[in-house]
């Protein structure tokens, strides 16, 4: 079976900030088979918040025996530093080689594209809105969460 997945992460408030990541996950069909979203602890920037997208699918993946996956993130960071176009700052390090392992173990691609296309008729863009839209679901519900709480 063919897979896509689509991996995205959000900051609020300030960034660093209030970040949260998600992944999804379609077959050949374009049939959502998985997906998931969470909000990080304590303030975290919104690379970072790219980051743990990737590698919260990644960790997955192995998990379920996904294999040769195709990935599409909007962090040209992500991308570039985990296919080894970009030098990795000492601060994403041990991510980007968790994913870089990853990646490599699963057989899988990563891709850049653009985000956040407002244009439904384009295909690439169906998920990257899904994965975006995961993130800002999970950010209003702890927001909405947190303000009833008195937090």
């Amino acid at each position: 079976m063919t897979m896509t997945a689509y991996v995205d992460g959000a900051c609020r408030r300030t960034n660093p900030g209030l970040a949260a990541s998600s992944y999804v996950v379609y077959d050949e069909g374009c049939r959502e088979l998985a997906s998931d979203a969470a909000v990080h602890s304590g303030l975290n920037t919104n690379n970072y918040a790219e980051y743990m997208g990737l590698l919260w699918f990644l960790i997955q993946a192995e998990k379920v025996g996904w294999r040769n996956v195709t990935i599409y993130s909007d962090s040209s960071l992500v991308v570039n530093q985990c296919v080894g176009g970009w030098s990795v700052s000492s601060k994403f390090a041990n991510i980007a080689n968790t994913a870089q392992a990853l990646l490599i173990r699963g057989g899988h691609k990563l891709f850049h594209m653009r985000g956040h296309e407002k244009d439904p008729r384009k295909g690439l863009h169906r998920g990257n809105n899904r994965a975006d839209e995961l993130c800002n679901k999970v950010l209003d519900e702890f927001q909405a969460k947190e303000g009833k709480n008195g937090d």
